[in-house]
């Protein structure tokens, strides 16, 4: 429903979906699936409940970034990197910790997770949230070459206009 634009009616199905997931009490496939709904409340604009959910995954994992790694290399990675964007949103402290530990995390154990959090960290960029750095300059020149080797379109698709924003932000 998010790639054809129907987040309102995402967002409805994401609540019951981590309803479901809290039902099952499982916390390892919780950490894997929490992922589905909190893209679909962060898309929705939803950004408070986006930033519950990823807390809610956050602490489940008990820091292994592979847990629950069904759909994701690093669920802990990713859900990190969504705290940090909802957060920079609500203006709440600590997002940009959250980035770099997400990017961290990622860069160590998956490639493509590693891609995405490099996205919604310097998705930030063009905002002016953040500043376009030799940090920014590194990471998403990395992303790129990472993208590249993937045949993702996708990927490679977000990861040219994330460095691309870089670039112009660079002047």
């Amino acid at each position: 429903l998010n790639f054809y634009g129907k987040y309102a009616e995402a967002s409805r199905l994401a609540t019951e979906f981590a309803d479901l997931l809290d039902s099952i009490d499982d916390p390892e496939m919780t950490v894997g699936l929490m992922s589905i709904p909190i893209v679909a409340k962060w898309d929705a604009g939803e950004m408070a409940e986006a930033l519950r959910l990823a807390q809610r995954a956050i602490e489940l994992s008990n820091g292994d970034p592979c847990m629950g790694n069904m759909i994701i290399g690093s669920p802990l990675a990713f859900a990190l990197v969504l705290r940090a964007s909802a957060s920079s949103i609500l203006g709440i402290d600590g997002w940009k910790d959250d980035y770099d530990r997400a990017i961290e995390i990622a860069r160590a154990v998956d490639k493509f997770t590693f891609c995405t959090a490099v996205m919604f960290k310097y998705i930030a960029v063009e905002n002016w949230a953040l500043l376009s750095d030799e940090a920014a300059m590194r990471d998403t020149a990395e992303a790129l070459a990472v993208a590249q080797q993937f045949g993702d379109d996708f990927t490679l698709t977000t990861c040219e206009f994330v460095r691309g924003t870089v670039l112009v932000r660079r002047g």
